[in-house]
């Protein structure tokens, strides 16, 4: 993606920022969710490598230090949508060695169901560092929910992770990264204080904390991914929000088949 590369470049933005990373799958399946192993070790070494001048950082922690303006640099927060066993058990040692933190969004009714992390892998990862956060119960298109039904995927699917695993659950990520004014005060009555989206931008001090960008991850060697942490993909959120529109055009997506 050389126009990754170029974008990389801008200046802009010239105050504290930081780049939200998204994953899904770690493994070498061609499904537009997974990265391979081998990319996403290179990936993180190249945040090791740079850790001095890019850390990596809590998803609390990045949008505390931008409000206070305790930050004067860029950093990255690393996350894991849908709870996928894979991201654990080929992602986690790569975490670790580094000594990484991350937010692995789950959706309660995929954990145990083929394919995601089982409760027990759920609780290693925790023990590791990586922080559980809330995904729905299963992974609708909340803009087409009534109330009833943003009550179960939002407030029954915080509380249902919160008994099982016994923290508190504080971070939300929108499914397929859909939201709209109503789902976003709904999050916000739950109690969440941070909440992901998909589209593609910067995390900066005047950021909605329910309505945070995201860079979604593809496989990127490493100056390709470096190109990304300084924004180089930002400019693909203009084709992003076409695809979006078209999605809202052809209905809901949700279900495990199409998880994201």
């Amino acid at each position: 993606m050389a126009i990754a590369r170029v974008a990389a470049h801008n200046p802009l933005p010239l105050g504290p920022a930081v780049q939200v990373l998204c994953y899904h799958r770690i493994n070498a399946a061609d499904d537009g969710l997974s990265v391979m192993p081998h990319l996403f070790k290179e990936q993180m070494a190249w945040l090791a490598e740079h850790r001095r001048d890019v850390p990596a950082v809590r998803i609390d922690d990045a949008v505390r230090s931008l409000a206070t303006g305790v930050s004067d640099r860029r950093s990255v927060v690393v996350t894991f949508d849908d709870g996928w066993a894979d991201a654990i058990s080929a992602g986690l040692p790569i975490l670790a060695e580094h000594g990484f933190p991350a937010v692995s969004y789950l959706t309660t009714d995929f954990i145990g169901s083929p394919g995601y992390a089982s409760r027990a892998q759920i609780l290693e990862a925790m023990s590791a560092g990586v922080e559980i956060g809330c995904h729905t119960a299963s992974h609708p298109d909340l803009r087409t929910c009534n109330r009833a039904e943003l009550r179960v995927e939002i407030d029954d699917a915080k509380a249902d992770l919160e008994d099982r695993f016994g923290v508190p659950v504080t971070s939300f990520a929108y499914p397929t990264g859909l939201f709209d004014d109503r789902t976003i005060s709904a999050v916000r009555a739950a109690g969440f204080r941070t909440a992901v989206t998909c589209r593609r931008a910067w995390l900066g001090p005047r950021t909605d904390p329910l309505a945070i960008p995201r860079n979604t991850m593809e496989n990127l060697d490493a100056a390709t991914f470096a190109a990304a942490v300084g924004g180089g993909l930002n400019y693909l959120r203009v084709v992003e929000a076409g695809r979006r529109a078209l999605v809202t055009r052809s209905g809901p997506r949700s279900g495990r088949a199409k998880a994201a």
